[in-house]
């Protein structure tokens, strides 16, 4: 999202001004769902800092579900039904010997307005931020 800090906010305001018309959610709205779900668990799963640079500095894009909900969920994710939704720092390079882009979660939401599928997945290289009393 480098460049846009207010995407969210956009994105949540933009269909209210422009009620839907379809039975699915766009692209953008699926992005409004998982930035919210986002924002309310992100700092029980990263530090404040690294939650910061997700929003304000990494890529935020969306397309059809990849591999691996099936065994999360139970159940593989139609790709015309749901859209995953991904934060990544951008890979140097795609070329052999680089290092892979870092993925910071994936969000899975359904493009069904009846439904309130948003499933969130916290890579398992990122450690839990210790709970503090």
């Amino acid at each position: 999202m480098g460049g846009y800090p207010d995407l969210y906010n956009h994105l949540l305001t933009a269909h209210v001004k422009n009620p839907p018309k379809y039975k699915r959610r766009t692209l953008d709205e699926c992005m409004a769902v998982a930035l919210g779900r986002f924002k309310s668990e992100a700092l029980t799963h990263i530090s404040p800092v690294d939650c910061e640079h997700c929003l304000k500095e990494a890529c935020i894009y969306g397309d059809g579900p990849r591999p691996g909900w099936q065994d999360r969920l139970g159940f593989d994710p139609e790709k015309r039904m749901h859209y995953e939704i991904r934060i990544e720092d951008w890979a140097e390079s795609e070329a052999p010997g680089y290092p892979p882009s870092k993925c910071w979660v994936r969000i899975l939401v359904s493009r069904d307005r009846a439904s309130d599928l948003c499933a969130i997945w916290w890579p398992d290289h990122r450690h839990a931020v210790e709970q503090k009393d």
